[in-house]
């Protein structure tokens, strides 16, 4: 049955220049979809219009005034069971033809969580495709002694096949890597290995490079448990070789003077379902993202460049802090980092406050050597995103999808589409900017709110304000912070004023 969608939409109002394809905008899906539906996925068509699967079974065309100007609703059949369930596991282009991609629609019998039904549907710019467009695979067999996979990495080969690769966990619990190709014509090959002694192995890259595959994966390993990630080439047969080991503490730590913490031990560590991406920059270069740690009581974000021996070429640090702040970096997207031969973005989520409580999700942009261009944040004190869609587009903005959470609700969440124009903003009517050149922690504060500023902005007034409207306090000095120990507990409206005159406001409770 073909679901209603209610939006809820915010123009972007004063934001298009000169060059007609520069947009933004933020689209609000008012109905949801079930919490263990978490990945959405964005793209781009060939005539600058976007692609997004919020949820479930639908592709959602939406043009660059933030309008939906089409739906694709795909109804498939699963293995007959009366538990079935389906949704959209993936959304790819086509190599070589920027105006057709392929969703992959996974069907499941209700007894398990790995799908043993795949569809495989090629469609146009237009959201059109035909019977010839549509592969169907039967995998009961092959996964009938496995009960969960997690979300698998895709690619299409020349040939049209799609390879897929996801951690498979089998009823007994052993682990391993489970490998599947289709065909065009529906021939399969499913492939399982077992050789890691990890519990848990994680899949955050899976490319073809020549006559093999590479894959980055990450383990847990030793008791206590230590993370690793290991740089795999896997022949055409699915068979994979370690070749090299970047392991958390060993071989990329440095020292650095960050936030007046002079000669902090920093390295790296690869958290599970931290989604440390690379992003290959040549044959022989790659970035990285990571957490980082300064032993017990620093750490952050790390953006590490790489040459394909895993020797240290750079690195950049964001959002170091030390925890007594409360506050928290996790790269908790899909793909982390991307780069378009100009610039680098790196997208990750901060919480403010507790771990787990309200986050932020930060949207950086760099040089290609790695010096930052501006930071934004989105997001507020009583709101927390999970990112699961990021590109780049061709206007040298980006767009993201993902869930979000009003008011710290996890019960209530919704899918939202955002578009961020090249210099990092996105408006609503009343041309307040939902993308913010500051962000504030901890918050909820207690007593010293601390303010961090993008380099491309220079602050000259800060100013609260109650619900009402009413100003309690403005400063001109010590900009980067804001006492608020002497208000009473509630909601506050805090204005920052630029030195070319605009502002820009955020929410901040204070406890």
């Amino acid at each position: 049955m073909k679901k209603t969608l209610f939006l809820l939409l915010m123009l972007a109002l004063g934001i298009v220049g000169v060059n007609a394809q520069e947009s933004a905008f933020e689209l609000l899906l008012e109905e949801y979809y079930p919490l263990d539906i978490t990945f959405s996925f964005c793209g781009e068509t060939a005539d600058g219009n976007f692609l997004v699967v919020p949820g479930r079974c639908m592709v959602l065309k939406i043009n660059p005034e933030g309008k939906v100007v089409g739906e694709l609703d795909y109804e498939l059949e699963g293995s007959g069971s009366p538990y079935e369930w389906t949704w959209i596991s993936g959304l790819i282009d086509v190599p070589g033809d920027p105006s057709h991609h392929v969703i992959i629609a996974e069907a499941f019998d209700g007894y398990t969580q790995i799908g043993n039904v795949f569809h495989i549907v090629r469609f146009d710019d237009d959201l059109n495709y035909g019977p010839d467009d549509v592969t169907v695979v039967d995998l009961s067999d092959e996964v009938k002694n496995f009960w969960t996979r997690l979300p698998p990495r895709y690619l299409l080969e020349p040939d049209g096949s799609l390879c897929m690769a996801a951690l498979a966990v089998k009823w007994d619990n052993s682990t391993g890597l489970m490998y599947t190709r289709i065909t065009p014509q529906g021939d399969k090959t499913v492939v399982f290995d077992d050789g890691f002694d990890d519990p848990w192995p994680e899949i955050y890259d899976f490319s073809l490079k020549d006559d093999h595959y590479n894959m980055v994966v990450n383990f847990q390993e030793g008791q206590p448990l230590s993370n690793y990630l290991y740089y795999c080439e896997v022949s055409r047969d699915f068979e994979s070789e370690r070749v090299y080991c970047f392991t958390d503490g060993a071989s990329y730590q440095t020292s650095l003077v960050y936030n007046n913490q002079a000669d902090s031990l920093i390295w790296a560590i690869p958290y599970p379902h931290d989604y440390a991406t690379p992003e290959w920059l040549s044959d022989s270069i790659f970035l990285l993202p990571t957490k980082v740690s300064g032993g017990v009581s620093t750490q952050g974000v790390g953006l590490w460049k790489m040459n394909s021996n895993f020797n240290l070429v750079d690195y950049a640090f964001f959002d170091v802090y030390n925890t007594g702040t409360m506050k928290d970096e996790i790269l908790y997207t899909w793909n982390p980092v991307l780069a378009n031969g100009e610039d680098v973005y790196l997208c990750y989520t901060t919480c403010k406050g507790v771990i787990g409580g309200p986050q932020q999700t930060v949207v950086c942009k760099l040089d290609m050597d790695l010096n930052l261009k501006w930071k934004r944040w989105y997001g507020g004190a009583s709101q927390y995103h999970l990112v699961t869609g990021f590109i780049l587009t061709s206007d040298g903005g980006c767009l993201f999808s993902g869930v979000g959470h009003p008011n710290g609700n996890a019960n209530d969440p919704y899918p939202y589409v955002l578009k961020i124009t090249p210099d990092g903003y996105c408006s609503i009517p009343e041309n307040e900017p939902l993308l913010k050149p500051f962000g504030c922690h901890p918050n909820p504060v207690e007593d010293i709110l601390h303010l961090e500023y993008s380099p491309d902005v220079t602050p000259r007034q800060a100013a609260l304000y109650d619900l009402q409207g009413r100003l309690l306090h403005t400063q001109s000095n010590d900009l980067g912070n804001v006492r608020m120990g002497q208000l009473p507990a509630g909601t506050y409206i805090l204005r920052i004023t630029m030195e070319d005159g605009t502002t820009y406001s955020d929410r901040v409770v204070k406890q």
